[in-house]
């Protein structure tokens, strides 16, 4: 299976878990996760890893799993709990400032 439907399957398991606004964190911000996981395993050097193989499967479904979470609280606090998610993951400069935070860039 490739990284993108690991990470798809992971945030997919992780709308089932979660509820109310953690939940739309996994729904609305799914393309900046997939991004984060597949900037870590390039810093890593692990993007050219099989994706197949038991222990990049582990590594996919860790890493977005804290890129969910890196994202869920970093987006609450820059721009608090308050605000429409949907909107929120559609707008770039938004988008880039949680990446940047997250990043540390």
């Amino acid at each position: 299976m490739g990284i993108l439907r690991t990470t798809e399957q992971v945030l997919q398991k992780a709308q089932e878990a979660r509820t109310g606004r953690n939940r739309m964190f996994a729904v609305h911000g799914n393309r900046l996760v997939e991004w984060l996981v597949f900037q870590k395993m390039k810093d890593l050097g692990r993007i050219a890893d099989d994706p197949a193989s038991p222990d990049t499967s582990t590594f996919i479904e860790e890493a977005t799993m804290e890129a969910l979470d890196e994202v869920t609280t970093t987006a609450n606090a820059l721009y608090g709990s308050d605000v429409y998610l949907a909107s929120l993951f559609k707008n770039l400069t938004k988008c880039r400032a949680i990446v940047k935070q997250i990043r540390q860039e």
